[in-house]
């Protein structure tokens, strides 16, 4: 387990309000434990040619002698990050994934002219470095698959509609709102409160502390006619 990467995911829950995780993994009345593993970053450094002038060598009747010179070197890296959230209680598994994040960099370098393709000039390391730096951030913070994102999916908001006003689109107002947890863009369920059928998506538009107002998208042209009512339950179901 990385403490360091499991303290900044921490900061991050919290930060999103929508429940509480606390230093040791343990948090309030959901009981919630979160276990964060990283792997080793792997990082592939090529050297990007372009290729020279000719050059003659061994006087006007010699060979012509292809050269290329490195304008610098391209850097992918992966960086692996398993995230499991348990409810301490039971034991019980709310959810397992390895999430894998990515990232590209350029490092120029300053060399001579090369024939062939031969070796490229030394770096300083730091490029190499900062894209495997990336490959984590992305890891934890990609907007729709990231570590963060994949666990307050796990713990969905629940709410319910207050009110609901037509329009291109129809938009509705949530009781819930950012001391729940909601963010701009989270896009929820609407189940019918009698049949308890998903009938809608919304997406969350105007957001305050305890209310959102969200437009209406429906799942099926047949429902269009049809706003969502009152007391109708919503569910939070990622991005």
């Amino acid at each position: 387990m990385d403490p360091q990467v499991q303290q900044y995911v921490l900061q991050r829950l919290g930060q999103a309000g929508r429940f509480r995780i606390g230093a040791t993994g343990a948090s309030g009345p959901d009981d919630l434990r979160l276990e964060i593993s990283t792997g080793a970053p792997n990082v592939t450094a090529l050297p990007r040619y372009r290729p020279a002038p000719i050059r003659r060598r061994g006087g006007p009747c010699a060979s012509l002698e292809s050269s290329y010179v490195i304008d610098g070197i391209d850097y992918h890296a992966s960086v692996p990050v398993e995230v499991r959230l348990i409810q301490s209680s039971t034991g019980r598994m709310l959810g397992s994934r390895t999430i894998v994040g990515t990232a590209t960099g350029f490092e120029f370098v300053q060399t001579g002219f090369y024939g062939g393709f031969g070796g490229f000039a030394g770096t300083s390391g730091f490029q190499s470095q900062n894209t495997a730096d990336r490959a984590m951030q992305d890891a934890l913070e990609d907007r729709k698959s990231g570590v963060i994102r994949t666990i307050l999916d796990w713990v969905p908001v629940r709410g319910s509609i207050l009110s609901g006003a037509p329009g291109e689109p129809p938009h509705v107002t949530l009781d819930v709102g950012s001391s729940q947890g909601v963010r701009e863009n989270d896009r929820f369920l609407v189940f019918d409160s009698g049949s308890g059928l998903a009938k809608a998506v919304l997406r969350a538009r105007e957001i305050t502390p305890t209310t959102t107002l969200a437009s209406v998208h429906y799942r099926d042209q047949d429902d269009k006619n049809v706003l969502p009512a009152r007391g109708d339950q919503v569910l939070t179901q990622g991005y």
